[in-house]
């Protein structure tokens, strides 16, 4: 963003470089050069960029207005006055902090080999899984059913239905054609139940992905109950996902689980457990009530 901010104030028409000992206008009827300016911007947010752009002679005097104050305040002794002295200290402490956990999420990033040999140790965490499935839809006990139309299934006569097809597909009876003769999910049954290539990390409930991957290959699970019908599952076949796909994961995950080990270190190391916290209310504060038994 500060490479952006210089282009602007450069001006993106202009052709040749504008040198930082070049004047570009005043402040405060002194000469301004591009140097000095590119330095007051260095450090503003994104938004203070866009204004750069629509209104750069407001966004500079305002810069050098605060710059200004900021200088009076420290020649008035304000800065080693409390309690401006310690949230000074204390916006010091923060900054740094978050530049130093900028500094460590960098640090964490795996190299290509690292990745490679995390993702071929963890096979089972890139699986997918080719899925078919088989959907009976229930209605919630006490639903109105609309006039005309064929009469939905309650959530036990639902169960039932689903418990015999799939004593029907352990016994060998042909998937495709019992979802497409009973699976309610029109889209999979005209495919003779063909779902999805499903991963791990895809946004599916929790129990429906625990309960495809725990499948083995041409396996059946048992009915499972959704909010508004039971699946059967069918897996066809599984797979690892190719590395050059995950790659961006793998690297991601690996530089969080490494961030994160860091972090659960330095919580440690500065953990507090206060045995009087009373010593840090403020005076009049009362202690909060205890609970009524």
């Amino acid at each position: 963003m500060k490479f952006i901010g210089l282009l602007l104030l450069a001006g993106l028409a202009c052709a040749q470089e504008i040198k930082d000992n070049a004047v570009i206008g005043t402040v405060g009827g002194r000469p301004l050069t591009a140097g000095e300016a590119r330095k007051i911007i260095s450090g503003i947010r994104p938004e203070g960029l866009q204004l750069l752009q629509s209104d750069p002679n407001g966004l500079l005097t305002n810069l050098y207005l605060f710059k200004y104050l900021a200088e009076l305040a420290v020649k008035d002794g304000l800065a080693d006055r409390s309690p401006l002295k310690e949230q000074l200290e204390n916006m010091r402490i923060e900054t740094l902090a978050r530049a130093e956990v900028n500094e460590q999420r960098n640090l964490s990033n795996p190299t290509s080999d690292q990745a490679e040999k995390f993702y071929s140790e963890n096979k089972a965490k890139f699986e997918q899984a080719k899925v078919r499935v088989i959907y009976i839809s229930f209605a919630a006990d006490g639903a109105p059913q609309a006039p005309g139309v064929k009469k939905s299934l309650s959530e036990s006569q639902a169960k039932a239905k689903a418990e015999e097809l799939v004593k029907k597909l352990k016994a060998g009876a042909d998937f495709g054609k019992l979802a497409r003769e009973n699976s309610e999910d029109a889209e999979s049954a005209k495919k003779d139940g063909e779902f999805a290539t499903m991963k791990r990390t895809d946004s599916y409930p929790a129990d429906v992905v625990t309960a495809v991957f725990a499948l083995a290959p041409k396996a059946i699970s048992e009915p499972l109950k959704q909010a508004n019908g039971f699946y059967i599952f069918r897996v066809d076949e599984k797979s690892q996902i190719p590395f050059p796909e995950v790659r961006e994961k793998v690297f991601a995950d690996m530089a969080q689980e490494r961030f994160n080990e860091r972090l659960k270190s330095w919580q440690k190391a500065n953990e507090v457990k206060l045995d009087k916290p009373e010593a840090l209310r403020p005076n009049g504060v009362p202690a909060p009530a205890k609970p009524l038994n």
